[in-house]
């Protein structure tokens, strides 16, 4: 489709919100936002995302300045973006457009975020260009993905290096008061740790294995001592041998358990016997809340299993 198309495609209301949110036309941007006619709305979606959170989008039509010479203006968008963000799905094959800007991308040198809504492969010229690029899985609903992309796009903008140390953990608890034990894989400790230092920031006193070189014996006697058992849930944690004879323990020790499940809960796996043990467990999908109704049920969780906020 041509530039007219995406012209009409934006409705009225898309218009006003994404305009709202960033009415400059000029200089560098954060992101250039890549997409064909037939995603606008995720696009829009994105895009307002990614500038609520402070960065600075380039996206047709809003940011073309005039239609004429328009095909002049997306490469040069591109070259003063610092990464590019791909609505991908099955149609960008078909679009001439976005696989220019892709390969403009590509030879500019530009990171690139493939945002996946549908369960197409790029293929050809697309395939090389993305090769090796980082991709979000958000299909079938890309609305619940968008924090993931703002995520994403901080990390490879590098500008989440100050909130590093704020979101890395405090030394684990080594008390005896009552305390929490976090069971996780060391591959999600971005996603993990965060949360830890926010317990930590709450009061609650949390053991977790901080990668140093504790022995076996004194991480099993830590798990026996706990008063609750946290095991943080991706389709790699559940996979590891490790977590699952940790859940193993705690079920066996009669440890209060709570699953907090970082991916989409249908869309996890695992072998039979620990679904069982977490299938009868009240478990906190955190993908389905915001951080404030996220810390409402962690709170009420430790609350009810005899931990309440310290004073």
């Amino acid at each position: 489709m041509g530039i007219k198309d995406k012209l009409k495609g934006l409705t009225e209301s898309n218009q006003k919100e994404v305009k709202e949110n960033n009415n400059v036309l000029y200089g560098e941007y954060d992101v250039f936002i890549s997409y064909s006619t037939k995603n606008t709305d995720t696009a829009n979606k994105a895009c307002y995302a990614l500038e609520q959170n402070g960065l600075r989008c380039w996206i047709a039509p809003r940011n073309i300045i005039s239609t004429s010479d328009f095909e002049s203006q997306i490469p040069e968008a591109i070259k003063n973006s610092k990464i590019v963000v791909l609505i991908f799905s099955g149609y960008v094959q078909e679009s001439r457009f976005v696989n220019n800007e892709i390969k403009t991308a590509f030879i500019e040198n530009k990171p690139i975020i493939q945002f996946c809504i549908d369960e197409a492969f790029p293929e050809d010229d697309l395939y090389y260009y993305l090769n090796g690029q980082s991709a979000i899985s958000a299909y079938p609903q890309p609305e619940k993905h968008l924090e993931t992309l703002v995520k994403d796009a901080f990390k490879l903008l590098n500008l989440d290096d100050e909130s590093k140390e704020d979101n890395n953990p405090l030394a684990a608890y080594e008390g005896d008061d009552k305390y929490i034990f976090v069971s996780y894989i060391h591959k999600d400790r971005e996603l993990v740790f965060p949360d830890i230092r926010q317990f930590q920031n709450l009061g609650y006193n949390v053991y977790y294995d901080s990668e140093t070189c504790e022995t076996k014996n004194s991480r099993i006697a830590r798990l026996k001592n706990c008063e609750i058992f946290i095991v943080f849930v991706t389709n790699e944690s559940i996979a590891s041998e490790l977590i699952q004879k940790e859940i193993k323990y705690a079920v066996k020790h009669k440890k209060k358990i709570i699953p907090i499940y970082l991916e989409d809960f249908d869309e996890i796996e695992m072998e039979d016997d620990i679904d069982f043990e977490l299938s009868v467990l009240q478990g906190i999908i955190k993908t389905t809340l915001d951080n404030e109704e996220y810390v409402f049920k962690f709170t009420e969780a430790f609350g009810n299993f005899g931990i309440d906020i310290p004073e």
